[in-house]
């Protein structure tokens, strides 16, 4: 099967809050844009009276822009007047893409004894980009501080299963055993830049990147 989503989304937010005898009053709209795909497919495949084997793909891929612009009224709580504005227009862009695949057999003799084994493996992946600029203007007009910045942050995710399973008659009973092994590795990436111009500044004391890496052995009997 296939589908796909396309389209324009927009959105308004208002914010109204109070905080250390100021007032914060947010309106913002956000307009989001893209195309994402979502797949799937599979097939068994009967080897013979005892055995089958099967194969499945799933996932997903989109690109989406986000850009929203806000602008925020600060007032003292006794003034009617805003004393200073924030004026942002973020920027926000991630490519994603997700895929799942899953190899299974199964094998089943004349006395009702099964093996079935399972191999999984998974993948995710975006790619986030992103600006957001914080202006701030006072009641004449001018600007009295502007900032700038843009991060990239990419994430990688990785995921191995396989599974063995077994399970017959024992005596009078049932026996049941199994095993599973399972490996996670992430990569997540935050790199933090601050705009001055035409020129980009990395921001170490911002920046950050996360490793993590998991795996795990089970087995069972019953």
């Amino acid at each position: 099967t296939y589908s796909n989503n396309w389209g324009i989304r927009r959105g308004y937010i208002n914010v109204y809050r109070v905080q250390n005898e100021s007032v914060y009053d947010q309106k913002s709209y956000t307009l989001r844009d893209g195309l994402s795909h979502n797949y799937k497919a599979g097939a068994d495949y009967t080897i013979n009276s005892k055995s089958i084997i099967g194969v499945m793909v799933n996932g997903n891929s989109s690109n989406i822009n986000r850009v929203t612009s806000s602008t925020t009224s600060i007032r003292n709580m006794a003034g009617n007047e805003p004393v200073q504005l924030l004026n942002s227009k973020s920027e926000n862009a991630s490519d994603i893409n997700n895929i799942n695949t899953d190899l299974n057999y199964r094998y089943t003799d004349t006395l009702n004894n099964v093996l079935s084994v399972d191999l999984f493996y998974g993948y995710y992946n975006n790619k986030g980009n992103s600006f957001q600029p914080n202006v701030y203007t006072n009641a004449e007009g001018g600007t009295d501080s502007a900032h700038y910045y843009r991060s990239i942050t990419p994430t990688a995710i990785s995921i191995y299963t396989a599974t063995a399973d077994y399970s017959g008659n024992l005596f009078k009973g049932k026996f049941e055993t199994g095993i599973k092994s399972a490996f996670v590795n992430t990569d997540n990436v935050f790199d933090f830049y601050n705009l001055y111009g035409p020129s980009e500044s990395f921001d170490t004391s911002r920046s950050n990147k996360f490793l993590y890496k998991e795996t795990i052995h089970a087995a069972f009997v019953n």
